[in-house]
């Protein structure tokens, strides 16, 4: 996902090193690579709960999957910042976290899976006996099994927000103070809080727009409300599924309002539009 927004994000499991001596297990940028957007989804994943993650190999970053064996050979680990995510497989299953992956181009992955399917003109075929006999007759290094995947570190804890300024017109968050907060909604791409916006087109799980008003208004609701320095982004996101879970959409709307037009979305989509908020920053 190039381009994101990361706050406060540790993706140090997966990248540490950086040039520069940059922190990893804090990690901020406003302009992620294809690595370290793809390092921040993960960990962001299983913060929020997921227990399965289906991976895609044409839209993933390549550098960040696999190391193949020459390369392994060539660039020491020393020098090479990216543990990448084949070598923390084991870990994730150890944590009850399944991967399902659709690759194409790499074996390395046939030495970690429990099984290996081969799709053949769109019919499924058990290969792992097969695919693991190969594996074991190479001769040749693969990247070695890393170990110390800490997922909660670092727990995040968002400032409390800057007081917003009034505007005009559109649809607006209101809080007991009378502080506005302009709201601006397109489609399923994501939506805008006054001048921050917030990009969801790569949550592609997301099917309509109301259910992007939906995040919007929930993340209004979260500043005024739950952002207070001291609640952790995984307590702000149990407070907002709780609240809509016992007193409804309604109950997220500005003035107490019908939360007509709007469709609850999952837990999964509250950290995704937190973690994309540009505005968010960490105490």
């Amino acid at each position: 996902e190039d381009g994101r927004s990361i706050v406060g994000t540790d993706i140090s499991p997966f990248i540490d090193g950086l040039p520069g001596g940059q922190d990893t297990s804090r990690f901020c940028t406003e302009n992620a690579s294809g690595s370290t957007s793809q390092a921040a989804n993960t960990i962001e994943a299983l913060e929020s709960g997921a227990k399965a993650l289906l991976i895609d190999e044409d839209t993933s970053a390549a550098n960040f999957m696999v190391r193949d064996a020459l390369m392994t050979r060539v660039i020491s680990r020393e020098h090479e910042p990216i543990t990448p995510l084949v070598a923390r497989a084991h870990e994730l299953a150890d944590q009850g976290v399944s991967l399902v992956l659709a690759v194409g181009s790499s074996g390395a992955w046939f030495t970690p899976a429990d099984h290996v399917i081969q799709m053949d003109k769109w019919e499924p075929y058990d290969i792992t006996e097969r695919a693991k006999g190969a594996a074991g007759e190479l001769e040749v290094a693969e990247e070695p099994m890393a170990e110390g995947l800490s997922l909660h570190a670092c727990p995040r804890v968002p400032k409390r927000p800057a007081k917003q300024g009034g505007s005009r017109g559109g649809a607006h968050g209101r809080s007991g103070k009378g502080d506005r907060i302009k709201v601006h909604v397109s489609g399923t791409d994501g939506f805008s809080l006054n001048h921050d916006d917030i990009d969801l087109h790569s949550v592609e799980q997301i099917t309509d727009r109301e259910q992007t008003a939906a995040l919007a208004h929930c993340l209004v609701y979260a500043q005024q409300h739950l952002m207070d320095g001291k609640r952790t982004v995984v307590e702000i996101v149990d407070e907002l599924e709780r609240v809509l879970e016992t007193r409804g959409l309604d109950s997220i709307m500005p003035g107490g309002s019908a939360g007509c037009g709007l469709a609850r979305p999952r837990r999964q989509e509250l950290f995704a539009a937190i973690n994309r908020w540009r505005g968010l920053r960490m105490v």
